[in-house]
């Protein structure tokens, strides 16, 4: 698939069939990770595959984001004691974000790319994903992302003009 046809048909899935994800489908959906660029180099995001259906239903339990029943839930995490020894105070409070953010783009297309579905969810309660996950007190939930194999197409995307988003040399003036 192209990288532009992917971007633009890329949307949120939050229906999905009971098919089991085969593993070199998800290996290749870590793989992602290994391969997101990320600010200094800093390294400090982790990701965890759940896909033992108990283990999911805990983590459902309390994200009330997490729609639908996925084959698995992919939980980006960051490691802020490395994001602040890397990065310092910055590294810790801002630049974690942004590659966090890089690497769930990469994530969703990617796959995209495999033919899954995913969406990405920030409505969880942090502490009890730790615990559910064995997660050190250093490593922080970013966030979920349910995956799994589409049960519906997706709606249509509504998208705002390019006049009402992009401008060109300062706010609000359009292309000359």
């Amino acid at each position: 698939m192209d990288l532009f046809e992917a971007i633009k048909t890329r949307r949120s899935i939050r229906a999905y069939r009971p098919d089991p994800l085969a593993p070199h489908t998800i290996e290749q959906l870590v793989r992602v990770l290994q391969n997101s660029p990320m600010a200094s180099n800093a390294q400090e995001l982790r990701l965890i595959v759940v896909q033992q259906p108990a283990r999911i239903r805990a983590v459902r339990r309390f994200a009330p984001g997490l729609s639908g029943h996925p084959a698995a839930v992919l939980v980006l995490a960051a490691d802020t004691e490395l994001a602040k020894a890397r990065g310092g105070k910055d590294g810790r409070d801002v630049a974690l974000y942004l590659n966090a953010g890089v690497t769930l783009a990469y994530l969703l297309l990617a796959a995209h790319g495999l033919g899954l579905g995913a969406c990405p969810v920030r409505s969880f309660h942090a502490a009890a994903i730790r615990t559910i996950l064995d997660m050190p007190v250093s490593v922080e939930p970013v966030v979920l992302i349910s995956v799994g194999y589409p049960a519906e197409a997706p709606r249509a995307k509504a998208v705002p003009s390019m006049d009402e988003v992009v401008f060109y040399e300062r706010y609000a003036q359009s292309r000359a």
